[in-house]
């Protein structure tokens, strides 16, 4: 994981995350809520199979 922790927020648009995964040399990113608490973690792989399934 990186300091400060990246994470990404529950509603945030997929191709934020892509851009986040490529540009940021990341396979993994904490899910949070509106409230800034985690509700989950994406990785690349779960990225992928979204993007297939489209």
């Amino acid at each position: 994981m990186t300091s400060p922790v990246r994470h990404v927020a529950a509603l945030q648009p997929i191709t934020a995350l892509s851009r986040a995964f490529s540009d940021g040399g990341l396979h993994h990113m904490p899910v949070v809520d509106a409230d800034g608490k985690l509700c989950g973690i994406i990785t690349q792989s779960d990225l992928i199979a979204i993007l297939l399934k489209n």
